[in-house]
C-alpha cells in the first residue's frame, strides 16, 4: 500500500512538462534547466509480437508496468528504433518520462532516386506532425539503428549528406523546436555531422577493436566528445553487456564478450561502462534495452540462440504470469546508480585552482555533500535535479586526490572521482599521442604507411612506451591489432596492406599514462578511404 501511495503522489509532479527543449553549448535544456540524459531503450513487444506501425496492438496493462518500472529505475528518458503512438507517448508523460522519439525507413532508398527520398520525407514529416505537440519530445533521431555501411562505401558521400540534410529540413519544417540527430556508429566516425544539433552514437565495449583495444572504451568516447561532436552535446544512445550464448569468440583481453555473459558481469559491466561514459564527458547515455528482443533473429515466437536478443535488464519468460517483464541484477544496479550522478568531477581529471563539484539526482534525492583531504563541502541545490558546489585547492598539495561525494535519499548513495591537482602545471595529462598516414585515400590493395607518435606535455619524445594499434575494416568487419613499443624519436613506425575492395579502414592507437591511483589512457584515430 506504501509503494502505491508514493507512485499516487509523485505523479503531478513528474507530470509537470517542460515548454521547451533547447540546446545550449554543449548542453541539453529542458525548461531552463541542464539536462542529463538517462535513457533507456525501449520496444515492449512479446513473444509473438511484431513491430508495426506506431507499436499499435500491444497489452496496455503490461505496457503501463514497464514503464513504472522504468521510472522507479530512475531513469529519465524513453529511447525509441521506430514511431509511438500518441497515447504511448501520453503514457510516458505520465511517468515523467521525455522521448527519443527515432524514425524507421527503408535506408536503401535515401540514394534511390527522387521518389523515393520524397516517400522518406512524406513519412517522416506525417510522424513528425502527429507528434510534435507532444511536450515530452526531447529529440527526433532521423536514423535509429544507424547509417548503413553499404551507403557510405558505394555512393558518393556528399549525395548520402544531401539526403540527410533533405530530411533534416523537413523535419524542421514541422517541428523547429526540438532537437534533431543522427544515430551514428563506430564505423562513419568520419562522416559529416554539423546537420545536426546533437552528436549521437552508439558504442559497445566488445566490439570493434578501435574502442575495445587500442583507445579504450573510456578514451574512445572522450574522444568523440572532444574531437567529434563538435561543441555540441554528447549522448551515446546505445550501450549495454550482452548476456546469452557467445556464438563467435572474443579475444582474451575482452572482459566482456558479444554473448556469454552471466548476469554478475552484466549488473556490474553495465556500470563500469555508464560510469566510462560520464567521465567521457558525455551528456547522456542509453542503455539497451529493458527487455529482451525477441523478434530480431530467427523465429519471433522463441527467444533465438542469438547474443542481440540477450540484451534486456528485465527478461521475459512464457512461464512468467501474463508474461511479464521479470527485473535482472543489472536493474537493481542502474536503479541505484541513477539515483545520483556524480558529472564533475570526472573520474581521472586533472584540477588547477578549484576543483568544481555537480552531482545529477533523481526527486527522491533531498541532500548531497562531498569531501576532499579532509574538507567537507554541503552542495547547494541549484536545480530540480542539480547540486554544485567546489574546492578550492589553495593549501593542498598538486597530488592525486579523491573526491567522494555522498546523496541522501531513502538511504546514502556514494560516489569517487580520482583527481590530479596540477595548480602550478599544465592542465593536461602530461602524455599525447598522435597517429598519422603517408596517404588519406589509395587504391584497394595497396600500402600505406602509418607512423604513431607519442610525447609529453612539452612534445619530448617518450621512448620505450608501450603503444596499442588496430586496423578495422567495417565492411566485412575484418580487425587487426598490433602492441609495439616506441623508438628513441617517440614513435612506432608500421607498413600496412589494405583490403582489397573498396571502402574505408579506420586506424586507431592509444597507451597509457599512470601516476599513483591516476591511470588514464590516451588514443588517437584516422581514416584512410580505399577507392
Amino acid at each position: 500500500m506504501k509503494k502505491i501511495i508514493f507512485i499516487l503522489l509523485l505523479l503531478p509532479a513528474l507530470n509537470a512538462f517542460a515548454s521547451g527543449v533547447d540546446v545550449r553549448g554543449n548542453w541539453i535544456y529542458v525548461d531552463g534547466e541542464k539536462y542529463f540524459v538517462k535513457a533507456i531503450g525501449y520496444a515492449g513487444y512479446r513473444q509473438g509480437e511484431v513491430p508495426a506501425p506506431y507499436a499499435h496492438g500491444r497489452n496496455r496493462e503490461l505496457l503501463e508496468e514497464d514503464i513504472k518500472l522504468i521510472r522507479e529505475a530512475g531513469f529519465n528518458t524513453i529511447r525509441t528504433w521506430d514511431a509511438r503512438s500518441k497515447e504511448e507517448l501520453d503514457l510516458y508523460a505520465k511517468y515523467g518520462l521525455m522521448v527519443m522519439f527515432g524514425f524507421w525507413f527503408d535506408q536503401d532508398k535515401l540514394l534511390g532516386g527522387e521518389e523515393e527520398l520524397a516517400d522518406i520525407i512524406n513519412q517522416i514529416k506525417e510522424e513528425t506532425e502527429r507528434v510534435k505537440d507532444c511536450p515530452n519530445i526531447l529529440m527526433y533521431l532521423v536514423i535509429a539503428n544507424e547509417p548503413k555501411l553499404t551507403l557510405v562505401r558505394d555512393k558518393d558521400r556528399h549525395q548520402l549528406l544531401e539526403s540527410y540534410r533533405k530530411i533534416r529540413d523537413a523535419v524542421k519544417s514541422v517541428d523547429p523546436s526540438r532537437p534533431l540527430a543522427l544515430t551514428y556508429w563506430n564505423p562513419i566516425i568520419f562522416l559529416d555531422n554539423s546537420l545536426w544539433d546533437v552528436l549521437c552514437v552508439n558504442t559497445y565495449y566488445h566490439s570493434p577493436v578501435t574502442n575495445n583495444f587500442s583507445m579504450g572504451y573510456r578514451c574512445y568516447n572522450e574522444y568523440l566528445a572532444k574531437f567529434v561532436s563538435n561543441g555540441k552535446p554528447f549522448i551515446n544512445t546505445e550501450f549495454g553487456i550482452i548476456l546469452g550464448p557467445k556464438i563467435y569468440g572474443g579475444a582474451k583481453y575482452l572482459k566482456y564478450t558479444y554473448g556469454g555473459n552471466d548476469e554478475q558481469a552484466q549488473a556490474e559491466g553495465v556500470i563500469e561502462l555508464y560510469d566510462d561514459l560520464i567521465s567521457s564527458g558525455a551528456h547522456g547515455v542509453s542503455v539497451l534495452h529493458f527487455l529482451d528482443q525477441w523478434w530480431v533473429v530467427g523465429n519471433p515466437e522463441i527467444q533465438d540462440k542469438h547474443p542481440e536478443e540477450w540484451l534486456g535488464i528485465a527478461a521475459l519468460t512464457p512461464e512468467s504470469e501474463g508474461c511479464r517483464a521479470e527485473t535482472r541484477p543489472a536493474y537493481y544496479a542502474l536503479k541505484e546508480y541513477n539515483q545520483a550522478l556524480l558529472i564533475s568531477p570526472r573520474d581521472m581529471d586533472i584540477a588547477g585552482k578549484i576543483i568544481p563539484v555537480e552531482v545529477f539526482v533523481t526527486e527522491n534525492i533531498s541532500r548531497v555533500k562531498a569531501e576532499c583531504c579532509g574538507r567537507v563541502s554541503e552542495l547547494k541545490k541549484t536545480g530540480k535535479y542539480w547540486f554544485s558546489g567546489s574546492f578550492d585547492t589553495s593549501g593542498m598539495r598538486d597530488e592525486v586526490v579523491t573526491v567522494n561525494v555522498t546523496a541522501y535519499g531513502e538511504k546514502e548513495y556514494h560516489r569517487k572521482a580520482v583527481v590530479w591537482i596540477k595548480k602550478s602545471g599544465l592542465p593536461e595529462i602530461p602524455l599525447k599521442i598522435s597517429i598519422h598516414t603517408d596517404k588519406k585515400t589509395v587504391k584497394p590493395g595497396n600500402k600505406i604507411t602509418l607512423t604513431v607518435k607519442v610525447a609529453d606535455e612539452l612534445d619530448k619524445p617518450v621512448a620505450d612506451k608501450d603503444v596499442n594499434i588496430s586496423l578495422f575494416y567495417p565492411l566485412n568487419w575484418m580487425e587487426r591489432i598490433w602492441t609495439k613499443k616506441t623508438d628513441k624519436k617517440g614513435t612506432v613506425t608500421i607498413e600496412i596492406d589494405t583490403p582489397t575492395q573498396k571502402g574505408w579502414i579506420n586506424l586507431a592507437a592509444g597507451t597509457e599514462f599512470s601516476k599513483n591511483c591516476f591511470k588514464k589512457r590516451v588514443g588517437d584515430i584516422t581514416t584512410v578511404f580505399m577507392e
